[in-house]
């Protein structure tokens, strides 16, 4: 059985996953288990479904990406895969990790940010958006400049300190943003067949210690716009905008009727500033948009 740190939590797997942090072998108990199991749906239709995803009235998930493709999120404890077929290593770790890992994470009260995260100083800088929005290319330009990465695409902020879990040591990067960076893109690190986006693992740059959540920058994405443009948001608005970035905020009220999430971002837009980005699509505008990053932590700590 093999054992890892994830965003805060205690993994056991019976299988390696080359982009997890191994965790030494302690006597604390996993909070995790991955199952590589059949899956035997609840007796009871989904009281939901979209997008490949099915939640039940008992809280559990479904999540299908593909035929013959299915894991399952469960009580908080349990990612359960449902194979017809291996997938490779990172393929694997794009399907469990992300919207499964997503909702279990609301299944145990926590309310994970869909944002990437870098260390610039002593805190955290949240980057959340959509997807596309170009959350990682960000994080990745920032890192370029000897900022440390925290995690990607998915954050879990503790409510009750703010500080921010580390993920795993990698991004995910379009090829394109790959190339501006000078990162390798060998074709078995692809999110997903036919797919030209890849994970690059960033071992050096990872930041392996929780860090104080500083900032929140929410990006959106403008190709028409000749610059990009920076506000800071009041908290009422910062707090529904937040709530608005949480990973698979619709699915996840059907957990819990959306107590965790609003009490997380009531509670997060108090505790920090929220700064909306609006963004160029031009690369060359990224110097200048780490740069005002920079300058917002400084004015911020």
């Amino acid at each position: 059985m093999h054992r890892y740190r994830l965003h805060g939590l205690t993994i056991a797997a019976p299988r390696a996953f080359p982009l997890l942090v191994p965790e030494p072998e302690t006597e604390r108990p996993a909070d995790i288990h991955i199952r590589f199991t059949p899956w035997h749906a609840p007796a009871a239709a989904p009281v939901a479904s979209a997008q490949g995803l099915s939640l039940f009235a008992d809280g559990s998930a479904l999540f299908e990406p593909a035929p013959g493709q299915r894991f399952a999120a469960m009580g908080g404890h349990t990612l359960l895969a449902d194979l017809s077929a291996p997938l490779p290593d990172f393929e694997l770790h794009t399907w469990l990790f992300g919207p499964p890992l997503g909702l279990l994470l609301h299944q145990r009260g926590l309310a994970p940010l869909h944002a990437s995260v870098v260390k610039v100083g002593p805190v955290a800088v949240a980057l959340a958006g959509h997807s596309g929005a170009g959350k990682s290319t960000l994080a990745r330009a920032m890192i370029a400049r000897g900022h440390g990465l925290l995690t990607d695409d998915l954050a879990v902020v503790e409510p009750g300190t703010g500080q921010v879990a580390p993920g795993a040591p990698a991004v995910r990067l379009w090829s394109a943003s790959a190339q501006v960076s000078g990162d390798a893109t060998p074709d078995e690190r692809r999110v997903k067949a036919g797919v030209d986006k890849f994970h690059v693992p960033l071992p050096a740059a990872f930041q392996d210690a929780p860090a104080p959540l500083g900032l929140v920058l929410v990006i959106g994405l403008d190709r028409d716009a000749a610059d990009f443009r920076l506000q800071r948001l009041a908290p009422p608005e910062a707090a529904a905008v937040l709530q608005h970035f949480l990973y698979r905020i619709e699915a996840a009220r059907r957990i819990d009727r959306g107590r965790s999430a609003f009490a997380w971002s009531v509670e997060m837009a108090r505790r920090v500033p929220v700064v909306s980005l609006l963004r160029t699509a031009d690369m060359a505008a990224l110097p200048d948009i780490c740069a005002a990053i920079e300058g917002l932590v400084r004015e911020s700590v």
